[in-house]
């Protein structure tokens, strides 16, 4: 009887550490869009998603990903031109999380270069389509600025912290 009970206990907390990081590292990206410098609450959105790749696996990221650029929007903190780049910011960061959880296994900072340099190409290139089409001249050289270079290093730097911090909590 007490076998089962200890079985039973074993089952189920790693679901509550799951719920409890989750629930964290949620929060955190939810909060992040209130911080309006990109220099600040890109690294950190971009360590979170990484964070959740290893300790929560690739589906709570993706879901992890949705959040930061939603939040923003919806609460009037994105700027209203780069409304049609939402999307293309979430699939980015997914591409992020996709990225890295298939390689950081054999090689952390190798993940991390490629998982950012494909972000950064994939933002970079939907931006400049999408810039083309629906933005005017005046105002798509600072857009451009917005989503060129910024996304390689805040996901680069996103990286640094992550690794800090799961090294700190020994999941690396």
């Amino acid at each position: 009887m007490q076998t089962q009970r200890a079985k039973a206990r074993a089952i189920e907390m790693p679901k509550v550490a799951d719920l409890i990081y989750f629930g964290t590292l949620t929060g955190i990206a939810v909060i992040m869009p209130f911080f309006p410098f990109q220099g600040v609450t890109g690294p950190i959105v971009n360590a979170i998603i990484l964070i959740a790749v290893i300790i929560l696996g690739l589906n709570k990221a993706l879901l992890i990903c949705l959040l930061p650029s939603m939040i923003a929007f919806s609460t009037g903190l994105f700027p209203v031109v780069l409304a049609p780049m939402i999307p293309f910011i979430i699939l980015g960061n997914m591409v992020l999380a996709f990225v890295f959880s298939k390689l950081y296994k054999n090689n952390f900072w190798v993940a991390v270069g490629l998982a950012a340099f494909a972000k950064f190409v994939f933002i970079f290139l939907a931006g400049k389509i999408l810039i083309t089409f629906f933005i005017n001249s005046q105002v798509s050289s600072k857009i451009l600025a917005m989503i060129s270079w910024p996304q390689l290093l805040t996901a680069l730097a996103g990286g640094v912290i992550a690794y800090t911090f799961l090294k700190i909590i020994k999941r690396i």
